[in-house]
């Protein structure tokens, strides 16, 4: 696979076999489609070794020219800032917004586990949107790469990771504490996983974060 570093490609042109290839993940540029990974525009293959823990994971894109632009990339143990897009039974899927303090401009998969979200509780306890619901922003820490699912896996277990924004229906939901939020409104109080940093920071943060004219509905 890496003797098709700089390989040029086409729409549709087959770059690997997902199945063969476990280690290498889809990029920019790029779809997988019946287990084989495609190119999505023409341009050139360029993969991106990167180390997490004793596993190392292959990024693949195509971009157009030739140069390879260096690109932030995730890495166990780095804070990163997500946005809740769904909720299941066993995990809550997320869209990352910034890597530390920087924003980024690939899209992966993540993850975070039912058992992630407190460590203060047995697994058996704990209910998913009594932590997160889908809309919420979060602080969560990177702690692993699932090959089986092809996404990284969050953590918000510590303190200090949680939610920093929560979405109401109609408008923010005002913490109350580090357990409920409020909404102003109509008074009805949920439960939410906080992140247990000074108020004022989350709204800066949530201030860098959407531009005006975005919105996380």
């Amino acid at each position: 696979m890496m003797d098709d570093e700089g390989k040029f490609v086409i729409p549709g042109e087959v770059i690997y076999d997902a199945e063969e290839k476990k280690t290498y993940v889809p990029g920019k540029g790029c779809y997988q489609m019946q287990g084989l990974v495609r190119a999505s525009t023409i341009g050139y293959v360029h993969i991106h070794p990167h180390k997490q823990g004793e596993k190392t994971i292959h990024y693949v894109d195509v971009q157009i020219g030739e140069k390879v632009v260096d690109t932030v990339m995730p890495e166990e143990g780095t804070i990163v800032t997500a946005i809740v897009k769904d909720v299941g039974q066993q995990w809550a899927g997320c869209h990352l917004l910034s890597i530390e303090d920087r924003k980024i401009s690939k899209d992966f998969d993540y993850i975070l586990p039912k058992k992630n979200m407190r460590s203060s509780l047995f697994l058996s306890d704990i209910e998913i949107l009594d932590c997160v619901q889908p809309c919420d922003i979060i602080l969560a820490r990177i702690v692993d790469y699932s090959f089986q699912k092809r996404a990284y896996v969050l953590s918000i277990a510590e303190d200090e990771l949680g939610v920093v924004y929560a979405k109401g229906r109609k408008s923010r939901l005002r913490p109350l504490d580090f357990e409920t939020v409020i909404d102003d409104l109509t008074g009805i109080k949920e439960k939410r996983k906080i992140a247990k940093v000074p108020m004022h920071l989350n709204d800066e943060l949530f201030a860098k974060l959407i531009q005006p004219g975005e919105s996380t509905a």
